[in-house]
């Protein structure tokens, strides 16, 4: 591979007060939708769905429940109730013997619908450091291919920048451990799992080098790279936005990169989430309403739509308002790893803007939760639909692109030249899909 540097594209005559502004703003839109439990129950191992008729219905986010103790049975019993009464499909919660599972995990497998993988149990300080992120390990993100793992994104200040790695980089063992071996035999815990990680890696000149990186406590950008374009076309300033995760930390982290498509201008924009999981939903939502502006402004956004027992919960977000751009194209780029709020993102401002697709179908989570706080643990059941103002979801097989393209670790994210970007901003340019 050809070397490159991994670049953060800077305005260099940004606006201070656009920036202040905008922090402001997205400070105020800020909601933390935490639940915390009120009253007690009693410890019923054989809890079972015809129970829910005699739980109270509280106020949104809020359950009128919560453990009787911290004792393990308390907990399971707790985490039975929630799955049979809050859970989307607590219909289909089968009943189970609370004690034959080595864990609460296990257990929560064992009680989930059509062996969804998207609810989930963490304890209090994991959840709350990913959600501004804050991370005890060395700063990469990394795919694998053809029994290579390969790196696609180096956080700044990070242990693997100190070390010298950029994206583009190839690991060939960890610890010990061959890349090959790690992918085929799931020994991803084994490899990563130590504080201290010996690495042999082949860098983008094809150079083969070892390293030995530590992994530190350091707070990740959520926003990984952005950019100003031109398009040839029309001469409208474009701007580019790879975002990673929508996190709390949103409001500083997207200021620089606000203010350099402000005081540009950019009438497109590409958004760029091939590798972003989802987190908030209240970030997705001001992202989209600066991106979607006064066409969006004040209009319903999305809705969360819960079970039958909690109907009394469902909710519609609007737009916001304030702080917006004046964009007139929206292409998203999207992959199998691009879901839930980012899904989302795409489906609210469906309705409103003519949304396009670039790379590979998304994983398709059209649901959502929200986390219960327990025992010094948050359990995150799905709880609810996610639709548009068309009452548009159930995106279970993702959204189709209009133009297919793969991932370029060539190229630095924001490079024109990378591939992804590159068919974004022919379709930008001609409206059409580039040969292949």
């Amino acid at each position: 591979m050809p070397n490159f540097m991994f670049a953060k594209y800077v305005l260099r005559n940004n606006s201070t007060m656009i920036k202040k502004q905008f922090i402001g703003y997205l400070v105020l839109l800020a909601i933390t939708v935490l639940v915390s439990a009120c009253s007690t129950s009693e410890h019923d191992n054989s809890y079972s769905a015809e129970d829910t008729s005699e739980i109270e219905v509280g106020d949104i986010y809020t359950l009128s429940y919560e453990p009787a103790s911290c004792s393990e049975s308390d907990q399971r019993d707790f985490i039975n109730k929630v799955m049979h009464d809050v859970y989307l499909w607590s219909e289909d919660t089968p009943d189970v013997d609370l004690d034959s599972y080595a864990s609460q995990r296990e257990l929560l497998d064992a009680l989930v619908y059509n062996d969804e993988e998207w609810s989930g149990i963490t304890t209090l300080e994991e959840y709350d450091a990913y959600m501004v992120g804050e991370a005890v390990a060395i700063g990469i993100n990394f795919t694998d291919q053809d029994d290579m793992i390969y790196l696609t994104h180096v956080y700044p200040d990070s242990p693997a920048e100190d070390a010298g790695f950029q994206r583009g980089y190839a690991l060939t063992s960890i610890n010990g451990y061959a890349a090959a071996d790690i992918i085929n035999n799931d020994l991803w815990d084994e490899a990563f799992g130590q504080d201290v990680l010996d690495m042999d890696y082949i860098d983008n000149d094809s150079n083969a080098g070892s390293v030995s990186v530590t992994k530190t406590t350091f707070t990740e950008s959520s926003v990984a790279a952005y950019s100003i374009l031109t398009n040839s076309t029309n001469g409208n300033k474009v701007g580019y936005l790879n975002y990673l995760i929508f996190n709390d930390n949103y409001s500083t982290d997207l200021a620089e990169a606000y203010t350099a498509f402000a005081v540009n201008d950019i009438r497109e924009i590409v958004i760029d989430l091939r590798y972003n999981p989802g987190g908030r939903v209240y970030v997705a939502l001001a992202l989209s309403s600066i991106i979607g502006g006064t066409t969006v402004a004040g209009h319903p956004a999305y809705s969360e739509l819960y079970n039958d027992r909690y109907s009394s919960w469902d909710i519609q977000y609007r737009f916001a308002s304030d702080n917006t751009l004046n964009i007139e194209k929206v292409v998203f780029i999207v992959t199998e790893s691009t879901m839930s709020a980012s899904e989302l993102m795409i489906n609210m401002l469906k309705p409103y803007m003519d949304i396009t697709l670039i790379g590979s179908t998304t994983a398709g989570k059209p649901v959502g939760s929200f986390p219960i706080e327990y025992c010094g643990n948050y359990i995150k059941p799905i709880a609810f639909k996610l639709v548009n103002a068309n009452m548009e979801g159930d995106y279970y097989d993702g959204f189709p692109v209009t133009c297919s393209a793969t991932d370029d670790l060539t190229h630095p994210l924001g490079d024109r030249e990378e591939s992804m970007l590159g068919v974004a901003m022919t379709y930008l340019e001609t409206g059409s899909c580039p040969a292949e």
